[in-house]
């Protein structure tokens, strides 16, 4: 979960360092992240790592939404799930963040 915020917040600096300025009720739309939104595999020998990226229009701040991509991961060894978030991967950011 702590990887998913970190890539967001990677994305959120990007974006506002191409922005001139936010104002108060802006929508920061970025069609190019919709070329990242998928699955991603890599495997090796009897480890596997999964990553799924999906592009969502979220709240950042008090009137500002922008896209940003949201990660799940899942690790795999020897045919067991060692750690995933793939159980998220149906739910919304804001479904997340309601939990916290």
């Amino acid at each position: 979960m702590k990887a998913t915020y970190f890539i967001s917040f990677l994305l959120l600096i990007a974006n506002f360092g191409a922005s001139a300025q936010v104002n108060k009720g802006d929508n920061i739309k970025n069609a190019s992240l919709g070329r990242f939104e998928g699955t991603y595999v890599w495997s090796k020998g009897s480890d596997t790592v999964m990553i799924h990226l999906k592009k969502e229009n979220v709240e950042l701040m008090k009137d500002i939404r922008s896209d940003v991509l949201i990660g799940f991961h899942k690790y795999v060894r020897n045919g067991q799930v060692v750690e995933s978030s793939y159980d998220f991967v149906r739910t919304g950011y804001a479904d997340k963040r309601s939990k916290q």
